[in-house]
């Protein structure tokens, strides 16, 4: 497994797991990161661990199947006690937050608390319109909508991914336009990308799926998923979290949605920011992240 292990300033120090999800990989974090190691007044600061998921990046390929966001949940846990931190803050985006929700389920003494950009997408489908306030019911009714519309890529991803994957690996401009769009689309509707991201940011991405060839097995994070599900909970998380929502992220949850699966401590709601929030606005996320992390201090 492939990961970035970077220890913060000073004494006082919170080890934090940072969790990328698709189509980004663990540049996503670059910039959050020196924002996180750096001693601020509060005196704390952070080590970080930002690790490439299973067949991202430049992390291996799995050759069996069933690497879901449990099993991947269950590796992040021993690369933490490998790294000799027993107790840790998690932040999730995109699978990343499914896998922070899996981390708490299976190591719910050593996670400290969640700190989550979105709540994860499989609890939409979880909950009958019926039982739902009308901020919940609109979320839902959005959702529905933005999956017919904009959800075939998952559904590709999640049945035929191998077929996809001859495609995108014999064309870098290909790739670029399956993953580009993803970046424009959720970055807010009239996202200008080159005001949002550098052409670094864009291309680093890019160029890493490009030269691992692993446009097949980052997409398989859908299909081993979908088909080899993980556990769910049976009952909300007792973990602390914190969710920060950016306003142009593919589908913001309300706040009653998030507190229906999550022992929320805190909720953040942005003036700015899409889908890719620590490469668009790292300050505010960072800030958000230090301030969850006083409150657990004070417990």
């Amino acid at each position: 497994m492939h990961f970035i292990h970077e220890r913060g300033q000073g004494a006082n120090r919170i080890p934090i797991l940072l969790l990328h999800g698709w189509p980004d990989s663990f540049v996503r974090f670059l910039k959050l990161i020196p924002l996180l190691t750096a001693t601020g007044p509060s005196g704390i600061s952070f080590d970080v661990v930002v690790p490439s998921m299973p067949g991202f990046g430049f992390s291996d390929k799995p050759a069996k199947p069933g690497m879901n966001t449990a099993v991947i949940a269950e590796l992040y846990g021993g690369l933490m006690r490998q790294l000799g931190y027993t107790s840790y803050m998690v932040h999730g985006s995109d699978w990343g937050a499914s896998i922070a929700e899996q981390l708490a389920i299976a190591f719910p003494e050593a996670v400290l608390g969640l700190h989550l950009t979105e709540v994860p997408w499989r609890h939409l489908f979880s909950v009958k319109p019926a039982e739902m306030t009308a901020a919940e019911k609109e979320y839902w009714h959005t959702g529905q909508q933005w999956n017919l519309q904009e959800g075939a890529y998952g559904m590709i991803q999640a049945t035929k991914p191998q077929t996809l994957a001859y495609a995108l690996n014999d064309s870098p401009i290909g790739l670029a336009a399956w993953i580009i769009e993803k970046f424009h689309a959720w970055s807010g509707a009239d996202a200008d990308l080159e005001k949002i991201y550098t052409r670094d940011d864009l291309l680093i991405n890019l160029t890493i799926y490009w030269a691992t060839q692993s446009a097949g097995s980052a997409a398989r994070i859908y299909y081993e998923t979908i088909h080899h599900p993980p556990t769910e909970a049976t009952s909300r998380i007792v973990t602390p979290t914190a969710v920060c929502i950016a306003p142009n992220d593919i589908v913001p949850a309300p706040r009653d949605f998030a507190a229906r699966f999550f022992n929320l401590r805190q909720w953040t709601t942005l003036s700015s920011g899409g889908h890719f929030l620590a490469m668009e606005q790292p300050e505010p996320l960072a800030e958000d992240i230090l301030a969850f992390a006083l409150k657990l201090n004070e417990v």
